[in-house]
């Protein structure tokens, strides 16, 4: 799954009640980076990236990531891609 392995949490952080396990923060870091989600998961979440140098080192990768992608990405499609997609989408 991406940056995320169970064996390198280490194992104070795994299958915590009181914070998101391991498991629990890789499948939700989307979501979390997004904006997707309420208030407590995001606070569970930070938690547990706070406790976990593994998660937290995938976390800031993953942050990295949309960063590149969002400077290397600023071109804009063709006005005939963008009006067939329309189209595709109904929106035409």
């Amino acid at each position: 799954m991406g940056w995320y392995q169970a064996g390198l949490c280490p194992p104070e952080t795994r299958n915590r009640i009181e914070t998101m396990d391991c498991d629990g923060a890789i499948h939700r870091v989307y979501h979390y980076l997004d904006g997707e989600m309420t208030v407590w998961k995001r606070r569970a979440i930070k938690r547990h990236l706070d406790e976990c140098p593994p998660c937290a080192d995938g976390f800031e990768f993953e942050i990295e990531i949309r960063r590149v992608v969002a400077v290397s990405c600023r071109e804009e499609a063709p006005d005939e891609l963008r009006h067939r997609i329309g189209q595709a989408l109904g929106l035409e």
